[in-house]
């Protein structure tokens, strides 16, 4: 094996181990959006458990489960299913580690396929802040953030080697990361510019909406009400700001000091290269942020599609460096990713002035105490059938959690 290759898999163990242990010693209580997608995953356990497996599928893309379409919380309801236990158990919580290391994996190819070099492109998205913080969470962009990396990578090897079958894969994977949420559409769209020729258009467009088109069709009139929503959403910042907001997350969430610092190196010194990858990763970063400029609702997990644009443009202008100078650049990024996941960091000002609620924290160091509702189980255990009584419970100030009050998460832990 060659000394990159073996350098890269130890940057990947590196990545695993901080991973899991984090998992294993954050017990904080779910965050209240997080909450949701587990309550889905419960449904659709739930289903598969009662109906088989046949209305599960039925359900998972055309189903009811509320604002968002049902294929997350699908997927995570047959990975409960398949392993049993409860959500707070680490062979659940780790299925969004998954959803990062296939990022990387497809981010990898599509670099080496625009001539870059793939293993500081994984190790680049493997170490980025909001995606490994969305990942360690039940939250719906992880997955959307492989979905998109993965698009990008089947559309740009069929725009060079165009196959029907490829045209069919794209269109299968365009149709799930509709199916897993709206705003897909964001960092996906200006992907769509890499489908080259009729035939390719024509297969990928017939899946997608084949695939698509029940659910969309079912949920037309509460989907029109919920755009209408994002549309009239609450904002009281400035218009500087609004404009300030999407560089914002794109710096200082989605990549983090270190890599920000190689992205504008490697913006800055694009203008001496004709590098072919710069050229797209720039298209797909400009287009994305220039529709996100027109969305009024704004927070920073609607643009983590674009971590593997960043990655590979940042690959790209490093590409000229020898492989050892690589990977020595890669230990401030490690460093910040770790200094992250164990220390508080300075949360995005910006974001603060966008909105003045309680700003949710993904990127986090873990918190080690449940409130006690391990406590209380095995208490609860010891004289079944007797009712549960608390007066004036603490509420949970949103410094530590954006959550739903302390009872309520008391009744669904006990309930499961």
């Amino acid at each position: 094996m060659e000394r990159n290759r073996l350098i890269t898999l130890g940057f990947f163990f590196l990545w695993l181990f901080t991973s899991l242990f984090w998992l294993q010693t954050d017990q904080l209580l779910r965050d209240g959006d997080e909450e949701g997608h587990v309550g889905a995953a419960e449904l659709m356990k739930q289903l598969l458990s009662e109906e088989g497996f046949l209305s599960f599928l039925q359900y998972a893309v055309a189903g009811n489960l509320g604002e968002y379409p049902p294929l997350y919380a699908s997927f995570i309801g047959l990975w409960w299913a398949i392993v049993g236990g409860l959500p707070e158990d680490l062979v659940i919580r780790g299925i969004g580690l998954s959803f990062v290391l296939v990022t990387a994996l497809c981010s990898a190819w599509l670099a080496k396929m625009l001539r870059c070099p793939p293993e500081t492109t994984f190790v680049l998205v493997l170490f980025c802040p909001l995606l490994n913080g969305i990942g360690r969470h039940f939250m719906i962009e992880g997955l959307l953030c492989a979905l998109t990396a993965l698009l990008a990578a089947t559309l740009y090897s069929n725009r060079h080697r165009p196959t029907v079958w490829k045209s069919i894969v794209t269109g299968i994977v365009l149709a799930a990361g509709l199916l897993t949420k709206q705003s897909f559409i964001l960092t996906a769209l200006p992907i769509l510019i890499l489908i080259n020729g009729v035939r390719s258009a024509m297969f990928t467009s017939i899946v997608t909406l084949l695939l698509c088109l029940p659910w969309y069709w079912n949920q037309w009139s509460s989907q029109t009400s919920y755009v209408m929503d994002s549309i009239q959403a609450n904002t009281v910042s400035a218009l500087h700001i609004q404009f300030l907001a999407p560089i914002s997350f794109l710096l200082w969430d989605i990549s983090g000091p270190v890599i920000s610092l190689l992205l504008l190196y490697a913006f800055a010194t694009s203008r001496r290269r004709r590098i072919e990858a710069h050229k797209w990763m720039l298209l797909w970063l400009g287009v994305s942020l220039l529709l996100f400029w027109i969305l009024p609702k704004k927070y920073p997990r609607l643009l983590l599609g674009l971590t593997p644009a960043i990655c590979i443009y940042i690959t790209a202008g490093l590409k000229h460096l020898k492989p050892h100078l690589r990977h020595a650049l890669m230990i401030p990024v490690i460093g910040w990713f770790l200094l992250a996941s164990y220390f508080e960091t300075m949360p995005n000002p910006i974001y603060a002035m966008l909105d003045n609620r309680c700003q949710q924290v993904w990127m986090r160091p873990p918190f080690p105490e449940d409130f006690g509702l391990k406590l209380i189980a095995r208490e609860a255990r010891k004289i079944p059938n007797t009712p549960i009584v608390f007066q004036k419970p603490s509420p949970i100030p949103c410094s530590i959690q954006t959550t739903h009050p302390w009872e309520y998460h008391l009744e669904i832990y006990l309930r499961r």
